[in-house]
């Protein structure tokens, strides 16, 4: 077992993740995220475990604790993302997940002996290449607590983290944009393309779809999936599909609702087919949270170089974050 015991100054120190620590994370989770704009800053023990300590490929080595007087004071977490088949981790590339620390402590100090201590849990299994952060859907941990329902990498707004991967000499490899629909004051576009289009397609969903990898199957086994397929009523192949995945917020109810996967058919593109689509699983969306009663949204990362995907968010009803 590779337990870390490093005394990184006269009152910090650094060890691995214990069965004891999940109400001092789910602490130092609330005081660090407080002034994030899209972090689940109220998260429980319940949501750690769900979403991070029960995940398939959770190793307690990678979790690295800072402590200052025997006071947990920070964290920070390493992992590997999936491999080509989907089915094991990438030995050769790792990812430092994330890295939280309570307001008053120096990041120069605690961020960087946590990113220095998982780099080492990194290099000492394989990795010859490491990450900074996780982008949806290769992210091992903290999908639905971190950015939304969807991982975004690193937020722009979270300065201890993009301090600490700066300055331990991180550049960045790409940049993605988070687009947010409030489903409480959604309206249909008015689009003409979409009355002629309804005549000619069937949209079909499947709930909780198997998984294709193991990988899939242990980040997506806490969400609940639907994916609805647009499908051509001439042809009755598919001409566009999509994948959602949507959790709720243990202290508040809220319904958090994520877009997957969102492809049409390259011949059928910007004919309004995307368009369609989403605005039927969007009312469909909007009808269900009004009868349970319950505020909820749908959110959709996009590479900023996708610049049709986001395009046709935008017309869709969608804010860029």
């Amino acid at each position: 077992m590779n337990i870390l015991d490093d005394r990184v100054s006269m009152s910090l120190s650094l060890r691995t993740f214990r069965n004891t620590d999940p109400p001092h994370l789910t602490r130092i989770w609330r005081e660090s995220t407080r002034d994030l704009a899209d972090v689940d800053c109220g998260t429980s023990p319940v949501m750690l475990e769900r979403l991070v300590f029960g995940h398939l490929f959770f190793d307690p080595a990678g979790l690295i604790i800072a402590e200052r007087d025997r006071t947990p004071v920070g964290f920070a977490h390493a992992g590997f993302p999936p491999d080509e088949s989907g089915n094991e981790l990438a030995g050769d590339v790792g990812v430092v997940c994330m890295i939280r620390i309570l307001p008053d402590e120096p990041i120069g100090e605690t961020a960087i002996a946590l990113l220095e201590a998982c780099e080492k849990y990194l290099a000492d299994r394989g990795a010859k290449e490491i990450k900074g952060g996780t982008v949806t859907p290769h992210h091992p941990f903290y999908a639905g607590l971190y950015g939304g329902c969807l991982m975004p990498g690193i937020a722009e707004d979270d300065r201890v983290a993009r301090e600490a991967f700066e300055t331990a000499g991180y550049t960045v490899e790409r940049t993605v944009d988070v687009y947010r629909c409030e489903l409480a004051s959604y309206t249909r576009p008015v689009d003409p393309r979409l009355v002629g289009l309804r005549a000619t397609v069937e949209l079909k969903q499947e709930i909780d779809p198997a998984p294709k990898t193991r990988f899939e199957a242990a980040c997506e086994a806490q969400f609940r999936r639907v994916r609805f397929r647009l499908y051509d009523t001439a042809t009755k192949k598919p001409v566009a599909g999509l994948m959602l995945h949507e959790i709720e917020c243990d202290h508040c109810r809220a319904l958090r609702t994520g877009i997957l996967d969102m492809r049409v058919v390259t011949a059928k593109r910007n004919r309004g087919y995307g368009t369609l689509l989403l605005a039927d699983v969007l009312t469909q969306l909007r009808e269900r949270f009004e009868r349970e009663g319950r505020p909820s949204s749908v959110e959709a990362v996009v590479d900023r170089t996708n610049e049709y995907v986001g395009r046709m968010l935008m017309r869709s009803g969608f804010d860029k974050r």
